[in-house]
């Protein structure tokens, strides 16, 4: 109905286009299939036709509006003691739409390590890479700004204590940050061209 595709802009405004993916599969509900097909179809597109970063991709806005009624033909089965035969239904097509936005590196960096408001899917991809021993056990300690509330609380004091003492240098941690970022998609591409057996990309 119209009211409950109301509901999903209100949950959805603001976040991760994945963490949304995430959270309606979570839901389990038949009926929030049809949005999350449209947050599929917005990921592939962003990702495979505009080639977006997927952890930069933020649901800007979301809006719904009442459509148009098709009619369809039923056919009721014998059990049906009410009615026989085929009969009309009228069912709404209403309409979703959807705004999405590739987060620029500085505004990214700002939310990730000075906001602190990292995303669910990645900081639970992070906890999965540790505990499956996919990476080396010295990331826990360059991803512990991200990971849990106890590590990103423990960030936050520390970048505090930094700013009171004159010891932190915004635009220098940012330059480094995003350096480091990039570098790291660079290497992920790479790897995944060479797997296919093309050769590395070459950077400009």
């Amino acid at each position: 109905s119209i009211k409950r595709m109301q509901d999903s802009p209100r949950l959805l405004k603001g976040r991760q286009l994945q963490d949304g993916i995430d959270w309606l599969a979570c839901l389990a509900r038949p009926s929030s299939q049809p949005l999350r097909d449209i947050l599929d179809q917005a990921m592939k597109e962003c990702t495979e036709v505009h080639a977006w970063d997927p952890a930069r991709i933020w649901i800007y806005r979301m809006s719904t509006a009442s459509g148009f009624y098709m009619r369809r033909v039923k056919f009721h089965t014998k059990r049906d003691s009410t009615a026989k035969g085929p009969s009309l239904e009228r069912n709404p097509r209403h309409k979703f739409m959807l705004w999405v936005r590739e987060m620029p590196l500085p505004e990214f960096f700002h939310r990730m390590y000075i906001f602190n408001k990292v995303p669910r899917s990645i900081r639970l991809d992070m906890r999965c890479a540790l505990v499956q021993k996919k990476v080396p056990q010295e990331m826990e300690k360059v991803w512990a700004p991200y990971l849990n509330s106890r590590s990103r609380f423990k960030h936050r004091y520390a970048l505090k204590w930094r700013d009171c003492t004159r010891d932190f240098d915004y635009y220098t941690e940012r330059r480094k940050w995003i350096d480091e970022y990039e570098y790291n998609r660079a290497r992920e591409e790479n790897e995944a061209r060479a797997a296919r057996g093309l050769p590395p990309k070459v950077a400009r």
